[in-house]
């Protein structure tokens, strides 16, 4: 590739300077490094994809793993580089369960709506809620402070519990929501949820035509293309060699070891601490939230037609249920009845009984709550490691791989593990624009 990578923004020298590089961690961060990276690349991981898993059945295109992208830049840029078809959701309502289905206002005429998820006492007092001060350690007592408890537990929590793992009590305001945290500190609030309003316009919500496996696909024979190596193996150790990674590092697997100038860490958590044992982290501090992710195909389903999906309160182990081919018609094929994605709280035991336990459960809900008729399992995962816990353990685990990058030569952590040191955030954009931008 001649004057440099244009995803990355490194230049010749610089891809002269990555000689041998290891990338461990063959989910989508650790696939679009090695897209990127130039030199002598080699990709381990057990698992292609991670998270992403797409199938087809019936003419339906499922997805175990994220069921839409937010198509931040970087993605988009990805997208267009790899040729992949994106469909992008227009005029959608996000809702939440609170006494019934509610509609989340995204503008002052929603904020009008009978369905509007803030009680009229809550609406008459946002104006003064956008102009306090909010005070408090964690996002509980932070947004309790600035919009009161009903908002604070009855619409951001449902929000927050399915994007960052945690109960909003276990979430550092200050690590995970800095920009907001100083926004509110500084009483620019306002000004901050228009540049976040400009932001999303910018970032439409979309899906890939044919499954997201397609861009992990597309980024391993891209990648593969250009010479990387990808070795199917766990990694068993990292070590470093020389004095803080001065001389290296060492990947070994099953039986084999491999040297390597430059080490990029994709994985996260306890999976990370496994094989990284001679670097003072703690990764038992990253910790996952198991869920089970539950497809149907459904006849009728009390959701408005621009429904997007409906987010549950921390009381329900039903976490969501997102009306895909609402927003979607394509990933339905030439069924007559829609496909609805659930997203349900597991305890973690992987029997048959329990998973029959979910599945059973999740019925139950979706008739009592949603008034669904016709429904017709498709497809069910259980994750151990489903959502990534942003709590303050998962922020004091960030601090020290930021302390370790300093210390060691060549050593860099781009994983989910690191988003709450202001690299990156934690969906599939924002891991891809780690891996760009690292």
């Amino acid at each position: 590739m001649v004057g440099g990578c244009e995803l990355c923004g490194l230049r010749n020298e610089e891809f002269m300077a990555q000689k041998k590089i290891g990338i461990i961690g063959a989910g989508v961060t650790g696939l679009t490094k090695a897209y990127c990276a130039e030199g002598d690349v080699t990709l381990f991981g057990e698992k292609l994809g991670g998270v992403i898993e797409s199938s087809t059945l019936e003419g339906y295109t499922l997805e175990s793993g994220p069921n839409v992208l937010v198509f931040k830049p970087h993605l988009q840029m990805l997208a267009a580089r790899l040729s992949l078809k994106s469909r992008y959701a227009d005029n959608y309502l996000q809702q939440i369960y609170r006494d019934g289905i509610k509609t989340v206002p995204k503008s002052f005429a929603q904020m009008l709506r009978r369905d509007c998820a803030f009680t009229w006492q809550e609406r008459l007092g946002l104006p003064f809620a956008l102009r306090r001060r909010g005070a408090g350690d964690d996002a509980l007592t932070f947004f309790t402070s600035i919009f009161g408890s009903g908002i604070a537990k009855n619409v951001i929590e449902p929000a927050m519990r399915g994007i960052y793992g945690a109960p909003l009590d276990e979430i550092a305001t200050d690590l995970t929501f800095a920009s907001l945290h100083k926004s509110v500190a500084k009483n620019t609030l306002l000004q901050h949820i228009k540049s976040a309003k400009k932001t999303s316009i910018r970032s439409p919500i979309g899906i890939i035509e044919g499954g997201m496996s397609a861009l992990t696909d597309s980024l391993l024979k891209e990648a593969q293309a250009k010479g990387v190596k990808f070795i199917n193996e766990r990694v068993k150790a990292l070590r470093p060699l020389g004095a803080d990674g001065q001389d290296g590092y060492e990947i070994e697997c099953s039986g084999t070891i491999h040297q390597f100038d430059k080490v990029y860490i994709a994985t996260a958590g306890k999976q990370t601490g496994h094989y990284l044992k001679d670097i003072e982290v703690d990764f038992s501090k990253g910790e996952f939230l198991p869920i089970a992710v539950l497809q149907f195909a459904v006849s009728e389903i009390d959701l408005t037609p621009r429904s997007f999906g409906v987010l549950l309160p921390q009381s329900f182990d039903l976490m969501g249920v997102m009306y895909n081919s609402h927003i979607f018609p394509s990933i339905k094929g030439n069924n007559a009845d829609g496909l609805i994605t659930v997203t349900y709280r597991w305890n973690g035991d992987p029997s048959e009984q329990n998973e029959r336990f979910i599945i059973e459960s999740a019925e139950r809900d979706l008739h009592n709550l949603f008034n669904a008729k016709g429904l017709a399992l498709l497809k069910a995962r259980l994750w151990s490691e489903g959502i990534y816990r942003y709590n303050r353990g998962a922020c004091i685990l960030s601090s020290q791989l930021k302390a370790a990058e300093e210390r060691y030569t060549g050593l860099h952590f781009i994983g989910s593990d690191f988003a709450c040191c202001g690299r990156g955030g934690i969906g599939v954009a924002d891991r891809v624009k780690s891996a760009m931008l690292v």
